[in-house]
């Protein structure tokens, strides 16, 4: 370097003692063109741009009236600077012709979603997208979204647990806009609707008609019922948790207060001991919750039925159809109504042998061969009015000795016989008749007997004096 330098200067120092010399020599010259320095424009450097030569009019300078060199002395050419690489561009560099086209030398490009950054005009930064918030109920991913998202950044929302998504949930971020700008949102789900609960209900009303996520439907039974399956039921992102539950019958049929706890009473009829009932009246009846009863007696017995005295228990079954069972233990009391026995009377019979006490039986006497009844033939037993206490109708009976009218003695005649001189002799008496001496027979019997009529079966013996 220093060599050329020394070079320059003596070609320089020459030339000026050239131009001088020859001022002395002459009165005038025109001047002259030196040669472009650089000589070649590879070898010369560039500066804002431009590529720039100058050369001197001093070969040979002008002197005297001598004319000045024609022409610039400086030649000037746009440089690439983008091809010399000295641009420093991060992506694409647009080199000028500073010449002709433009003040500026050259200018950095960005490539597609990237912007000239603003502190440094080679350098490139990714162009940003409007931030995006995150939806109610739900999320976006990633934080960047939110806060400063940029060029080929991807963005992902979700809805929480029970909300669905409405809209683009990817988007990417391209050259600064987001590739669907369609809102997004997250929406609630709904449930299917529970249908009417049979014997009960669900609350709130809400489950009947459009219940949402979240929302808790409580299964509430009539009573008597209880629920079969989980108690409430939860609407769970658009799902039921559970199986739908019911409302199960548990409650028994109720015979209520016709079923009695006392046995029931009633009176046998006249002359029986049975009494005779129609059971579709007095059997018990049963309810339920359901409406539907089916009810069955064991013993099955016909109505009506002959319930003999005594206590006589039907046990009545009420089924629902649940399965659930009630029992009745229906007590019928018939009570036989009667009469103190009556005895035959001394000396009598029952007339057909046999005398019952029962209310509504009659007794009919007979007395024995010589007797005669006093009082009432015939008795019934009968019930006092209103009331329920029975006795024997009619006068007591009883059975007297038949009895006949004294016989006077007749005139000589004698009288013998036990009891014939009795003021009223007995039936069978036997009386004997007989003459006085001296007198006969006229007419009569000799022997008389008291009969059961109560009539002597002759006439006494009369006498006579003997002819």
């Amino acid at each position: 370097m220093l060599s050329e330098a020394r070079a320059v200067f003596a070609m320089v120092f020459v030339r000026l003692e050239k131009y001088y010399f020859l001022r002395l020599l002459e009165g005038s010259r025109d001047g002259g063109w030196s040669s472009w320095h650089p000589i070649s424009w590879e070898d010369t450097p560039c500066c804002n741009g431009l590529l720039t030569r100058r050369r001197n009019c001093d070969d040979p300078c002008p002197a005297g009236n001598g004319a000045k060199c024609e022409g610039d002395s400086e030649d000037k050419k746009d440089c690439n600077e983008c091809k010399r690489e000295l641009d420093g561009c991060q992506h694409e560099c647009l080199n000028y012709n500073h010449i002709k086209e433009s003040p500026l030398t050259f200018k950095c490009y960005c490539d597609e979603g990237y912007r000239v950054s603003p502190a440094d005009s080679k350098k490139c930064e990714k162009k940003e997208c409007k931030r995006l918030s995150a939806p109610a109920n739900g999320s976006i991913t990633p934080s960047i979204c939110e806060s400063n998202p940029r060029h080929e950044d991807a963005c992902f929302r979700t809805c929480d647990r029970g909300y669905e998504p409405i809209g683009p949930e990817y988007v990417e971020c391209t050259d600064g806009k987001w590739s669907d700008t369609n809102v997004f949102q997250c929406r609630v789900r709904k449930c299917q609707a529970l249908s009417e609960l049979d014997n009960g209900k669900i609350t709130p009303a809400i489950c009947n008609e459009q219940p949402l996520h979240g929302r808790t439907c409580v299964y509430e039974c009539d009573p008597g019922y209880k629920v079969k399956g989980h108690n409430s039921n939860i609407c769970d992102d658009g799902h039921w948790r559970f199986s739908f539950s019911t409302c199960e019958d548990v409650e028994d049929p109720s015979f209520g207060k016709t079923c009695p706890s006392e046995p029931e009473s009633y009176i046998a009829e006249e002359g029986r001991i049975t009494a005779t009932l129609d059971l579709e009246l007095i059997k018990p009846t049963a309810t339920d919750n359901s409406g539907v009863v089916r009810l069955s007696s064991f013993p099955q017995v016909t109505s009506p039925h002959a319930f003999p005295e005594g206590i006589t228990t039907l046990i009545y079954e009420a089924e629902d159809p649940s399965g659930n069972k009630a029992r009745c233990f229906f007590k019928v009391s018939v009570q036989v109504l009667r009469c103190s026995v009556l005895p035959a009377p001394a000396n009598g019979k029952f007339e057909n042998g046999t005398c019952g006490n029962v209310y509504g039986s009659s007794c009919r006497f007979a007395c024995n061969k010589g007797y005669k009844i006093t009082g009432s033939v015939e008795r019934k037993c009968v019930k006092k009015i209103g009331t329920d206490e029975v006795y024997w109708k009619g006068n007591e009976t009883s059975c007297a000795i038949v009895r006949c009218f004294s016989l006077n003695t007749p005139a000589n005649t004698m009288k013998a016989g036990l009891g014939c001189n009795d003021s009223r002799p007995r039936y069978n008496t036997n009386c004997f008749f007989r003459c006085n001496r001296g007198f006969e027979a006229e007419k009569g019997s000799e022997r008389v007997t008291c009969k059961e009529t109560g009539q002597w079966d002759g006439d006494p013996l009369q006498c006579k004096g003997e002819s």
